[in-house]
C-alpha cells in the first residue's frame, strides 16, 4: 500500500496552520519524520514544542515546515477522515454475526454503508463498539500506550461458546482475558449487549452481566439492547425480535442489576418504549456513557423540553403583541418509535408559539416496518409519508438530524433535503435530536421568504 496521508478539510482561522500558508486539500505526510496512521498519531506527533510537518501541496510540491511552539499546543488542522489514507486502512470486521445489521442492508444505500469496520482507533475517538476479534499484540501495546480510553466493546455474552457462535468467530470466545487484559493496563471499558430472544437472554444474559461486574470498575458500563432486525434477513432467520412480554421480563432483570450495582447496568430506551414504562429520571444514567448506544436519550429529550418550554414562555411573554400573530403549520417527522415523544415535543413548541405543529411518524418502507428507529429512515419514505399528511398550510418539514449522513443533507438512500424540498414543494430543515434543536430549526428565518428546499 501506499504511505497513508492526512488530507485537510479545514484550516482553523488563527491558528498556526493558516500562519504558515496551509490550505484545505493539502497532505500531511510527516511528523517529526513519522508517518502519522491516524489523527490519533497525528495529536501525539504533534504535542511537542518543536514539530516538522511534512505536507504536500495540491500541485505536488513537497515542503517542509519547521514549528516552534508551545507544548500540547494545536496547529489547527481538520482533516478529512480520521483514519489516514481512507478505508483501506480501517481495521474490519471478519465477525458473522448471526444478527449482523449490515449483512442485512438491501443493495443500492450509500457505499459506506456496507463497510464493516471493527477498529479500536473509531471506538477511541468516536465511541464505536467494537469485538477485540482482530486485536493482535502490536494493537494491544498501542492501546496501552497512548492510553486510548475509554474503549467501547460489543460482547453479548461472555461465554466462550456462545459468544463463538453468535460472531461465527472461535476468536470471540477470548472476550473476557481480552477485557481483563485492558483493564490491567488502566484502560476503560463500556460495555453492550445485543439481546437476542432464545439465544442470550435469560441465564446467559444473567451471567454476561455477572462476569462483566467481576471487572469493575475497569468495565465502567454496560448497555443492553434489543436486536434490531430488517427486512432482509436470511431464510430461515435464527435471530428474531423481542416481544413486548419478553422486554418486560428483561427490563424487570435489568432494572434489578442496576439497582443491586447502584448503576452500571442500562436498560436502553427502547425496552421502557417497548413496554410502556415510566421512564427514568436523569440521576438513573449517572453520566449518560452509553447514550449513543441508545440508553438514555429519550430522558435527554423529556429534560431538553422541560427547559425548551420555560424559556420559550419567558420569550413569548416579554415579546410585544404585535410580534404576535399565528404562523403556519410545519411538521417534524420521526420514527415510529419515537413518535409519543416527538408529538409531546412538537404540540408544547407549537402551542407556546403560536402555530401549528404535527409529528409524523413515518413506517420504514425500505428496511421494513419492524425497524421503528429515525435513524433508518429513507429519504423516499420521508416524502411519501410527507406527501400523504401535508396539509395546505405546511410551511416547512423538520427532519430528525441522525436520519442524515454526517456533515451533509443526503439520507440514507441517497436523497438529499434539498430533493426532498423541490418534490414537495416546501423546505425540509435538519432538526438535530432535542427540542431545542427543533426551535432553532424553527427560528433560521421565515420559510416564506426562502427559495423551496433550500435551492
Amino acid at each position: 500500500m501506499p504511505r497513508p496521508m492526512a488530507v485537510v478539510a479545514r484550516v482553523r482561522p488563527g491558528s498556526i496552520a493558516r500562519e504558515i500558508g496551509l490550505e484545505p486539500g493539502d497532505r500531511v505526510y510527516a511528523v517529526n519524520r513519522s508517518s502519522p496512521r491516524d489523527y490519533i498519531d497525528y495529536r501525539y506527533l504533534t504535542a511537542e514544542g518543536l514539530v516538522e510537518l511534512g505536507v504536500v501541496h495540491p500541485d505536488g510540491e513537497e515542503v517542509v515546515f519547521e514549528i516552534e511552539k508551545d507544548p500540547d499546543e494545536d496547529l489547527g488542522l481538520e482533516f478529512t477522515e480520521d483514519i489516514f489514507g481512507g478505508p483501506a486502512y480501517i481495521k474490519k470486521c471478519a465477525n458473522k454475526c448471526v444478527f449482523c445489521f449490515v449483512d442485512r442492508l438491501p443493495p443500492g444505500l450509500r457505499g459506506p454503508l456496507y463497510l464493516k469496520d471493527d477498529d479500536y482507533r473509531l471506538s477511541f475517538l468516536h465511541g464505536n463498539f467494537v469485538t477485540l476479534t482482530n486485536l493482535d499484540e502490536a494493537d494491544i501495546d498501542r492501546i496501552a500506550g497512548q492510553r486510548l480510553s475509554p474503549l467501547y466493546v460489543s460482547v453479548h455474552a461472555t461465554d466462550p461458546e456462545l459468544r463463538a457462535g453468535l460472531m461465527g468467530s472461535q476468536a470471540a470466545a477470548r472476550i473476557l482475558d481480552q477485557m481483563a487484559r485492558l483493564v490491567e493496563a488502566g484502560i476503560t471499558l463500556h460495555a453492550q449487549v445485543v439481546v437476542c430472544p432464545g439465544l442470550n437472554d435469560g441465564e446467559h444474559l444473567e451471567r454476561t452481566l455477572g462476569e462483566l461486574a467481576g471487572l469493575r470498575p475497569g468495565v465502567s458500563s454496560v448497555g443492553v439492547v434489543p436486536v434490531g432486525l430488517t427486512r432482509f434477513g436470511p431464510d430461515p432467520d435464527p435471530v428474531r425480535r423481542v416481544s413486548e412480554k419478553e422486554a418486560a421480563v428483561i427490563l424487570e432483570a435489568l432494572l434489578h442489576w442496576h439497582g443491586r450495582l447502584g448503576g452500571f447496568v442500562y436498560p436502553a430506551d427502547e425496552f421502557f418504549l417497548l413496554t410502556g414504562r415510566p421512564l427514568p429520571p436523569a440521576t438513573f444514567y449517572g453520566d449518560f456513557a452509553q447514550l449513543g448506544n441508545g440508553v438514555g436519550l429519550a430522558r435527554k429529550f423529556l429534560d431538553d423540553l422541560a427547559r425548551v418550554e420555560r424559556a420559550l414562555r419567558r420569550t413569548m411573554r416579554a415579546r410585544p403583541a404585535a410580534g404576535k400573530t399565528r404562523r403556519g403549520w410545519f411538521m417534524a417527522v420521526t420514527g415510529q418509535m419515537a413518535e409519543p415523544l416527538v408529538k409531546l415535543a412538537v404540540e408544547s413548541i407549537g402551542a407556546i408559539l403560536g402555530r401549528g405543529g404535527r409529528a409524523v411518524a413515518v413506517p420504514n418502507g425500505l428496511f421494513g416496518h419492524s425497524v421503528t428507529v429515525s435513524g433508518l429512515l429513507s429519504g423516499a419514505d420521508i416524502l411519501r409519508r410527507v406527501k400523504e399528511t401535508m396539509n395546505r398550510g405546511t410551511e416547512l418539514v423538520l427532519v430528525p438530524g441522525a436520519c442524515l449522513r454526517s456533515g451533509s443533507d443526503q439520507l440514507i438512500d441517497g436523497l438529499t433535503l434539498a430533493e426532498l424540498g423541490r418534490e414537495a414543494g416546501i423546505p425540509f430543515l435538519e432538526a438535530g435530536w432535542l427540542p431545542s434543536h427543533m426551535v432553532e430549526a424553527l427560528s433560521e428565518g421565515d420559510p416564506r421568504t426562502q427559495a423551496t428546499g433550500g435551492a
